[in-house]
Parts: C-alpha cells; sequence; structure tokens
C-alpha cells in the first residue's frame, strides 16, 4: 500500500491517509477482509506520528470503509456502495411521475404557464420595512413557535378583510396554514377515508387531484358548463353517488377562469345543503376582480356552516409567502389545527407577524390596486388580440379578473402535446388543459396565465400563438413572427 504524503499541503496529514486508502477501497485494490497495517507501523512508514494514522483509520471506520476487529487489526469491511445521484430501484422508477418539461414555465422568453405574479410588481420594499418592524418589537418572539391557529393579529386583520366579503367571521374561526396547498391537505385528510366519494369540477385545479388520490378518495367528476359546475349533473350525483364532500372554485376558476353567478352559488349550495354535503369552497384570488359587481364567497351564504372556506396570501403577494387560510365552524378549525399540529407544530411567525404588518401599514390594499391596473390591463391585451384573430373552432370566455385565460379546440388537428411542443419550440410556455381533469378530456385544451407578462410581451406571445393554433386549425392567413 503506497501513500504519498504532502508536508506542504493545506490538507490535514490524516486526511490525505484517509482519502488516498479509500480511494484504493473504492477501486478495489484493498478488497475486502484484506489487513491494513497496524498504525505504529504505518506511521513510521510514513514518518508521522501515530497519533494521525490513529485518526485517519477512525475516519475510514465511520464512514464505513474498515473495521476494527480485536487489538490493532484493522482490516477493509464489506461495504454498500455510496448512492449514485441517477440511481433508483424499479419500483420507484415505474411509479414515477410523467416529465412535464415541455409544458413548464420560466425558461421560456414568454411564460404564459406560471400562476403566481410578476416580481417585477413585488413590493419589495415595504416588505423589508414591515420586517424590520415586526423584528423590531417582537424579534425574540417570532423567532419561537407560532401559536397554534397562526398569528392572532393577522387572523384577526383577515376576519376583518372577510367581512368585507360578507363573510360573517371572527379570529377563532380561522386557521392559518403554510399556503392553500396545505389547507386542502388538511381538509381532505381530515375529513375522507378510503373510499369516499369526493365532487369536483372538471376540470379543475390540477394540485388538488394529488391531494385526493393520496387520501383514497372516489373521485366524482362533474363537468363545467359556461356558468360553472353543471348543477343538473351534481343534483344527479349527490343522489345517485352519496359523496361527503364537493370541492368548487367559484370565483376566478381555474383553470377556466370562469365567476359563477349569485344565483349558480344560492342553488349549489341548496343542493348540497339538501343531501347534507360538505362544501369546500377555493378562494384561490378572490380579491383579483377588474370589471363589474363582485358576487359574495358561497362562504357568506353558509346559513347551516357547511361550507370550509380556503382562501390564500400567496397568490397575490408572492409564492414564497406561504401564507393560507382556513375559515369554518370552530369545530372544524379546532379538528385542523390538531392535525396541523402534528405535522408542522404550527406555521412561520416571523412572516405571519410581517404580513399583518405589511397589512396593517395600508400597503397590502395600495399593492392590490396597483395589480388590478396592471392586470386588468394585460388581461384586456390578450383578449383584444384573441378577438381581432377570430380563429373559428378557438372558443374561449371573458374572465372578469383573475390571471387566467383557458381555451378549447375541439377542431384541432394536433395533439395538445404537438400543441404545447410546438408554442414550447416558438419561445412560448403554455399549460396544456388534460392535467386539469379527473378523466382524460375529450378535446384539446390550453390555460393561459397573463401573471408573467407586460403588454409588450402579451403582444408578441399572443401572435406566436395564433400563429401556431392557425397551424393547428388548418387556417389559412396565418400571422408572421420573428423567432424570440
Amino acid at each position: 500500500m503506497l501513500l504519498n504524503l504532502d508536508c506542504h499541503s493545506s490538507t490535514p496529514l490524516y486526511r490525505q491517509i484517509h482519502d488516498q486508502i479509500s480511494v484504493l477501497i473504492d477501486g478495489g485494490q484493498l478488497l475486502p477482509d484484506q489487513q491494513l497495517p497496524p498504525t505504529r507501523t504505518l506511521a513510521q512508514r510514513l514518518g508521522v506520528n501515530r497519533s494521525t494514522v490513529v485518526r485517519a483509520y477512525s475516519e475510514l471506520a465511520a464512514a464505513g470503509y474498515v473495521a476494527s476487529l480485536s487489538g490493532s487489526s484493522v482490516r477493509v469491511r464489506q461495504r454498500l456502495p455510496f448512492a449514485n445521484r441517477t440511481a433508483a430501484a424499479g419500483w420507484l422508477q415505474a411509479g414515477s411521475p410523467p416529465s412535464v418539461a415541455a409544458d413548464s414555465g420560466g425558461a421560456l422568453p414568454f411564460d404564459l404557464a406560471t400562476l403566481a405574479p410578476d416580481p417585477r410588481l413585488a413590493p419589495v420594499a415595504e416588505w423589508r420595512r414591515a420586517l424590520a418592524q415586526v423584528l423590531a418589537r417582537r424579534g425574540a418572539e417570532l423567532l419561537g413557535y407560532g401559536e397554534p391557529q397562526g398569528d392572532l393579529r393577522l387572523r384577526q386583520w383577515l376576519a376583518d378583510y372577510l367581512r368585507r366579503h360578507r363573510i360573517d367571521i371572527d379570529a377563532e374561526q380561522l386557521l392559518l396554514t403554510n399556503g392553500a396547498q396545505q389547507a386542502l391537505d388538511l381538509i381532505l385528510r381530515w375529513r375522507i377515508r378510503p373510499g369516499d366519494r369526493v365532487v369536483v369540477e372538471s376540470p379543475t385545479y390540477a394540485q388538488l387531484l394529488p391531494l385526493l388520490a393520496a387520501v383514497g378518495a372516489d373521485v366524482v367528476a362533474v363537468p363545467m358548463t359556461v356558468e360553472g359546475m353543471d348543477l343538473a349533473r351534481l343534483s344527479t350525483v349527490l343522489a345517485e353517488r352519496k359523496p361527503v364532500l364537493v370541492c368548487t372554485m367559484p370565483s376566478f376558476h381555474n383553470p377556466t377562469g370562469i365567476t359563477t353567478s349569485q344565483s349558480h352559488r344560492e342553488r349549489l349550495l341548496a343542493l348540497c345543503d339538501a343531501a347534507q354535503v360538505m362544501v369546500v369552497e377555493d378562494g384561490f384570488v378572490e380579491e383579483m376582480k377588474y370589471a363589474g359587481p363582485a358576487v359574495p364567497p358561497l362562504k357568506a351564504l353558509d346559513q347551516h356552516q357547511s361550507v370550509v372556506y380556503v382562501g390564500t396570501l400567496s397568490k397575490v403577494m408572492g409564492p414564497g409567502l406561504r401564507i393560507g387560510y382556513v375559515a369554518a365552524h370552530p369545530a372544524v378549525i379546532h379538528a385542523l389545527t390538531e392535525l396541523s399540529q402534528q405535522t408542522s407544530l404550527g406555521g412561520a411567525p416571523l412572516l405571519q407577524a410581517a404580513a399583518w404588518q405589511f397589512c396593517r401599514n395600508g400597503w397590502f390594499a395600495a399593492y392590490l390596486q396597483r395589480l388590478h391596473r396592471h392586470y386588468r390591463r394585460r388581461l384586456q391585451t390578450l383578449l383584444r388580440l384573441l378577438d381581432a384573430a377570430a380563429l373559428p373552432g378557438v372558443c374561449y370566455q371573458r374572465p372578469s379578473g383573475g390571471y387566467l385565460l383557458w381555451l378549447t379546440l375541439p377542431n384541432s388537428k394536433k395533439s395538445e402535446d404537438e400543441l404545447v411542443d410546438a408554442l414550447a419550440s416558438a419561445g412560448v410556455a403554455v399549460r396544456g388543459g388534460r392535467r386539469f381533469y379527473p378523466e382524460p378530456p375529450a378535446t384539446v385544451a390550453l390555460r393561459l396565465s397573463i401573471a408573467r407578462l407586460d403588454e409588450g410581451q402579451i403582444t408578441t406571445a399572443a401572435a406566436i400563438l395564433v400563429s401556431v393554433l392557425r397551424q393547428s386549425l388548418a387556417l389559412s392567413g396565418e400571422l408572421t413572427y420573428e423567432h424570440p
């Protein structure tokens, strides 16, 4: 065993011994059960202190390379190799999710896929001040565990805010969560047992579907119409399938952008109340209304405390904030709080306190107005360009708010994957519609998000989009564009 030590190296001598022996073992020059020189012998051979060799052998033993059997006898041991980052068991590979690289936004010049606020509009200076203010007053407290239901001051502010949406609630009927996704997860884990039927809209929020699969729910899809969930179909499902939960997103629906009317909400709630079925209302971006009168949430009409309302600040303030919330009957909040404590030990007190300070200072209202101005213009720009293109066979509605526009193409000559890939090749990222359906859809659909592009970028992206769609529909007179 030839070792070469460099006394002038910055690497300690024991580490040089360790590294060179480990290389010999990994390379097969030293085999399992082969005895290494005694520490005294190797120290004399290398001209180092015996303690240096002892430490090197100890490090090798800790890493599993050698074992000390008796006295000074040290032998190479049979060990598992260190993991390769690309290796995976066959059963893990078989269960891996399909690649969605071609359908992911962010890496392409024109991102019509991502559903998160534009970072160029983020109120970074205000957040810096809000954090500084709460740290100055409550720093040590906020670095500990928070209240089980979340920061009381933020819950009180949220209760006041929700009352403006006609939801009569107080702070004790609110639970803060790590985003709306955790809120939905908690509700499903609390309410659903394997085999329980859950009604969802079709299409629906894509990230709801894996949560339902995780709890073993039997998903019952009710199609969306231009007015919202098909209530005739819902009535039949409630009578025949006996679900325990109905999940709905009545305002600025993801992915379709539909906002349901007051009468639709009243009828949906009446059907569920008559069937004694709980409703989960996903508030999503309730605040992002740009035109027309605001329609009260289902929770505002909830006479029997059967609606569990899920809201979030993250889809407005920024996804990194991770502040969602549940508004529900106190018994529901108590159960969800206990469940939350089992896994997360509470939320992030510092961020929750800073969010309260941000809102209390009036910055949330000002930021919301700024977002409305920008996103109203962005949505109008996209709609105007699609209207001007007048593509036959491309169907879409005109959202009154939110970030989304949903295109359906029943006559497309290309598959959804082909359309998404063609757009990606031209520099535009979109979301394919298939992921939003609980069951395979009958038509091609695309979800467009205005969240990340300004009007100029939307104009260019729309020209590319129209050109690709014309090719898909085999239309003449397609627009031309320069590849970005």
